[in-house]
C-alpha cells in the first residue's frame, strides 16, 4: 500500500469488500478468483484476488490501485502486510523473530530467515517463505500443516521507472502449472487457470491502457461477460466512479464534500463517498444511499486518521497515529438509504479512537434499533498498555423500539 496514509481502520474486513467501507468512507472492490488447489487437491489452496484501494498510488501492471492480494514485507519501510489484508510495522526484532507493537492477538508469527528471505508462521498452520524481489519481500513458498507446497514466480516490470515485481505463476510440488499470468506490461492482461488441463483451463483478459479512466475484465463465460470499471482523480486520488456488471447492473460513485481532514495539514484531504447508486437495471428502481461523516451527538469532523484529535503529532512511521490518543475519541458515520425522496432506513455508526464498533443505530420509520458493545479497555489507556483481548467484547445490548414498545437484551 505504497505512498497511502497508515491507518488500522484499513484491517477490518469491511474495508475488503465490494462496497463502501462505513469507517473510512472509501469505495474499494475485489476480484475474486477461484482458489488455486494444488498437488491433486492435497494442498495448499491458494485463495487468489484482485483488490483495489484508491489510497495506493502504485501500477503493478493493472492501473493504479489495483494488486494481488498477497502478503508482502516492505524492507524500506518494514511494513508487513498480510493476505488477509491486515498490515503491521515491525518495530524491533527478537533475534529471528519480529516484534509488532500493534498486534494484540498473537495469529501468526514472523521470522527473518536471511537477509534477503522471511518466514510468515500462521497459527493455521499455513507457511509462508517470502523472499526479496525489488524494494519488498514475496511470497514464493506456500507450505500447508502436512507439508505439501506450491511456488509463486513473479517477472519485473516498471511502473512509471519504479520498479514492481507482479505475479507470473503458481506451481504445484511437481512444477505442474496452475495459474499464469501472461503479456505482463502490455495493455491486455490474460490470466490463465490451469493452462495444462483441459477440463478445467479458464481465461479471465484484463484490459487497461495507462492514462485512461476504464478498465474491463472478461470472464471466462460463454457471452464474454464483463467487469467494468470507471475512475476519476478526485483529490489526488484514483477512484472507482463507475462499475458496470456483468449481469448488467450499474453502480455510480460520488465524492462530494471536502474530504477527511488530514492531521498532518489541514489542506490536506482524503476523498470519501458521498453518494453510491446501484441502478439495478430490468426496470427495477435505483437504491441509493448517501453518506455523511459528522455524528449526530457531536460537533466536530473527527475521522479515522484522528482528526482534530488533542495530542496528535501525525508520523509517516507506518503506526496508527490514533492508537496514541488518551481518552474519550470516536468517529463515524450516517448511512441514508433513500426511496425516491424519503429516507427509508438510517443507519449510524460510532467507532471509538480503536477503530471498534461502539455504536450502530438503525432507525426505520418510528422503529429503532440500537446495538451498543463495550469493550476491554480504560480511558486513560493508550493502545499499547491495552488488555490483549482488547477487541473482544465482553458485552453487548440491543434496544429495540417497535413503535411505543421497548424491548433490551444483553
Amino acid at each position: 500500500m505504497a505512498d497511502s496514509p497508515h491507518s488500522n481502520a484499513f484491517n477490518f474486513i469491511s474495508y475488503l469488500e465490494h462496497q463502501v467501507d462505513p469507517r473510512t468512507g472509501q469505495y474499494t472492490a475485489s476480484i475474486s478468483i477461484p482458489d488455486i488447489n494444488a498437488n491433486q487437491l492435497c494442498g495448499p489452496t491458494l485463495p487468489l484476488s484482485l483488490t483495489f484501494n484508491p489510497l495506493n498510488r502504485l501500477n503493478q501492471g493493472f492501473g493504479p490501485g489495483w494488486s494481488w492480494q498477497l502478503s508482502q514485507y516492505e524492507i524500506n519501510t518494514q511494513l508487513l502486510t498480510l493476505s488477509t489484508g491486515e498490515t503491521l510495522k515491525v518495530v524491533n526484532w527478537d533475534g529471528p523473530k519480529a516484534i509488532f507493537s500493534e498486534q494484540k492477538l498473537i495469529n501468526f508469527n514472523f521470522y527473518r530467515e536471511s537477509p534477503v528471505s522471511y518466514r510468515i508462521a500462521h497459527n493455521s498452520g499455513l507457511t509462508e517463505i517470502l523472499e526479496l524481489q525489488s524494494a519488498r519481500a514475496m511470497p514464493v513458498r506456500h507450505y500447508s500443516p502436512q507439508g505439501h507446497d506450491l511456488s509463486l514466480t513473479y517477472e519485473p516490470w516498471d511502473d512509471d521507472s519504479k520498479p514492481v515485481d507482479v505475479l507470473s505463476g503458481v506451481y504445484d510440488a511437481q512444477k505442474q502449472v496452475l495459474f499464469k499470468v501472461h503479456d505482463i506490461g502490455s495493455t491486455t492482461l490474460k490470466l490463465e487457470l490451469y493452462p495444462n488441463l483441459v477440463d478445467y483451463n479458464s481465461t479471465y483478459l484484463w484490459n487497461y491502457v495507462p492514462g485512461s479512466l476504464e478498465s474491463t475484465i472478461t470472464l471466462p463465460t460463454e457471452d464474454k461477460a464483463q467487469w467494468r470499471f470507471g475512475y476519476s482523480m478526485v483529490r489526488d486520488c484514483f477512484c472507482i466512479s463507475e462499475v458496470y456488471t456483468p449481469n448488467g447492473a450499474r453502480e455510480t460513485i460520488v465524492y462530494g464534500d471536502e474530504g477527511h481532514g488530514h492531521p498532518a495539514d489541514p489542506t490536506l484531504r482524503l476523498p470519501r463517498v458521498t453518494e453510491h447508486t446501484i441502478s439495478p437495471g430490468s426496470d427495477q428502481p435505483d437504491i441509493v444511499t448517501h453518506y455523511s461523516y459528522v455524528l449526530t451527538q457531536a460537533s466536530n469532523n473527527h475521522n479515522f486518521l484522528g482528526y482534530q484529535g488533542a495530542g496528535i503529532v501525525w508520523s509517516e512511521n507506518g503506526l496508527d497515529n490514533l492508537y496514541n490518543v488518551f481518552g474519550e475519541y470516536n468517529y463515524g458515520s450516517i448511512q441514508k438509504i433513500i426511496q425516491g425522496s424519503k429516507t427509508t432506513i438510517t443507519i449510524e455508526r460510532t467507532y471509538n479512537r480503536f477503530h471498534l464498533l461502539t455504536q450502530e443505530l438503525t432507525r426505520q420509520n418510528d422503529n429503532v434499533c440500537v446495538v451498543n458493545t463495550q469493550y476491554h479497555l480504560l480511558p486513560d489507556r493508550n493502545f499499547f498498555r491495552a488488555a490483549p483481548q482488547l477487541s473482544n467484547p465482553p458485552y453487548h445490548q440491543q434496544i429495540v423500539v417497535l413503535g411505543l414498545r421497548q424491548e433490551y437484551s444483553a
